[in-house]
């Protein structure tokens, strides 16, 4: 997965798991606060990414979401259980999963082969 957009999936997911109003993630990888925003419901995912200057979005049920990344132009899924998530980036293509505690968010990209920490701000 591409690490930028592995930063915005998490702000998402983080969102989503913790129902937290936040306008950005703190992400460890890359030591900087990244700007995200917009709307992040149980069925409408639309948010900006201000470093990577495009939009991911897409529409779920509370637990399954299929997200189309404007960046790539490929789409995500995204798959909520609890304070875990998982999904599928169809751009690299990878797998991924993540677990969230209190603001901090741990991903482990399959793509990759290593784990990523962030933390919604």
């Amino acid at each position: 997965m591409h690490p930028k957009l592995r930063t915005c999936i998490a702000y998402v997911a983080g969102r989503l798991i913790s129902g937290r109003d936040a306008s950005s993630i703190y992400d460890n990888l890359q030591s900087k606060i990244i700007c995200i925003e917009g709307e992040v419901t149980a069925e409408n995912v639309k948010v900006f990414d201000q470093d990577r200057g495009c939009y991911l979005s897409g529409l779920g049920d509370g637990k399954a979401f299929e997200l189309y990344d404007f960046g790539g132009m490929y789409y995500v899924e995204l798959i909520i259980d609890g304070n875990s998530f998982e999904g599928y980036d169809h751009g690299t293509p990878s797998l991924f999963k993540g677990e969230i505690k209190g603001d901090e968010i741990t991903v482990y990209d399959d793509g990759e082969s290593k784990y990523c920490s962030f933390v919604l701000k």
